[in-house]
């Protein structure tokens, strides 16, 4: 390995790299070796079954040596999870077909787990990985009547259920015994036949008729390097900042009573500024933390300054890549631009001015709260969430944040 490291690569006459015949043989020491110095031999494959070593791993007997060698595995060579066979099978459809349920356990609970980038991806891309019949995981486990694997799966968020495989047959129509058939109707697993699916004509349809400028935006956004986003976002953060701090301090400031004043609601006569030491006299009761500026500056710099806010937000939506943290950051600004109106609301000068901000300044949360619903329903359409999986999920992640504790107290 040191002097020739290529020669851990080739195949022997019977299509074995040196780490299949470790393997083979129970040096599991010498396998151990052989991938800390080349993580890549984990993803070399045999020359007749294409079985990597990690397929290997998966197929032999249930004991401590070889599961130590498949969390090395695992944690030398990620990627490797996601390795097919001849057969298009990964890892966990071996594990499954040799009923190696620890092997499975492993796999499974290392792909939840898993926190590198790109591993959401990995996670969705593996569970439902189809082999040369179009079964999945799941088919597999239904076929093996592995009760156990298949409660595992269907708490998967990332799990889809009601794929069917080349005899247009899903988890659910491969089901022999009672419980496993309960455990997928509670799930939300549909037969076959009651799944409608477009055949070819209507799908070409279907590709030919999609407007193209819908991916204007999504090009937009994944075709700007990290450096440009980046700078961007600095931008719009200090103009959001800005936008902000003129809305609760407009030029000219607002009403405050004086410091012996007996009146704490109302100023009559003459009234300090907060940002000023003008003193101006008024010929109208004026409530304390109103803006001092007329009604229709007011209203002007307002509304300015609110086109600008929801310009900037709305750039702020297409500059941040998709997904569960971008409906999280849509939360978030929706809650911003409810605490923007309010603070209008609250220093504007007349009662007849509040309602016309009101009005006006509808608009932004409006437009926040469509985009929000927008990102809900593409991102259950990406994902396949509906709405009897939605306590699953919440309780796969409390499996995960239950196992992270465990991690923390032991």
């Amino acid at each position: 390995m040191r002097l020739k490291p290529s020669f851990a690569l080739k195949l022997n006459q019977e299509g074995l790299s040196p780490v299949h015949v470790a393997l083979h043989n129970n040096h599991h020491n010498l396998v151990r070796r052989l991938v800390q110095i080349n993580g890549n031999l984990i993803r070399v494959k045999e020359g007749r079954e294409g079985l990597t070593p990690l397929h290997l791993v998966c197929q032999f007997d249930d004991d401590e040596e070889n599961f130590t060698t498949l969390l090395e595995f695992l944690d030398t060579c990620p990627d490797s999870i996601g390795d097919v066979n001849v057969r298009n099978e990964t890892a966990l459809h071996v594990a499954l077909r040799c009923e190696n349920i620890t092997a499975f356990q492993v796999l499974l609970g290392w792909l939840i787990r898993n926190v590198k980038k790109g591993a959401e991806y990995l996670e969705r891309s593996v569970m439902n990985q189809i082999d040369e019949d179009g079964n999945t995981i799941l088919h597999i486990s239904t076929l093996m009547g592995n009760t156990q694997a298949v409660k595992l799966l269907v708490r998967c968020p990332y799990m889809t259920l009601n794929y069917k495989n080349s005899l247009n047959q899903t988890a659910l129509d491969l089901a022999g015994s009672s419980e496993i058939k309960r455990i997928l109707c509670e799930a939300g697993t549909k037969p076959g036949a009651s799944i409608e699916s477009l055949n070819y004509k209507e799908k070409a349809s279907k590709m030919a008729s999609r407007d193209p400028r819908s991916n204007f935006i999504t090009r937009l956004k994944w075709n700007m390097s990290g450096e440009r986003r980046d700078a961007y976002l600095v931008v719009m953060v200090l103009v959001i900042t800005a936008i902000y701090q003129t809305a609760l301090s407009p030029p000219g400031g607002l009403y405050q009573a004086d410091a012996d004043s007996s009146s704490a609601a109302t100023t009559t006569t003459t009234t300090s500024l907060s940002l000023n030491s003008t003193v101006v006299a008024f010929l109208e009761p004026r409530k304390r933390g109103e803006s001092v500026l007329p009604a229709f500056d007011f209203i002007l710099i307002q509304i300015l300054n609110s086109l600008t806010l929801l310009w900037t937000i709305l750039q702020s939506f297409i500059l941040v890549p998709g997904g569960y943290m971008a409906l999280q950051l849509s939360v978030s600004l929706t809650l911003f631009v409810a605490s923007y109106i309010i603070s209008i609301l609250s220093i504007s000068p007349t009662f007849a001015m509040k309602v016309f901000a009101l009005i006006c300044f509808l608009a932004p949360i409006t437009v926040c709260a469509l985009v929000i619903v927008a990102k809900v329903v593409v991102f259950k359409a990406n994902y396949e969430l509906q709405f009897h999986r939605k306590l699953r999920d919440c309780w796969t992640l409390l499996r995960i944040f239950e196992f992270y504790a465990i991690d923390l107290m032991t």
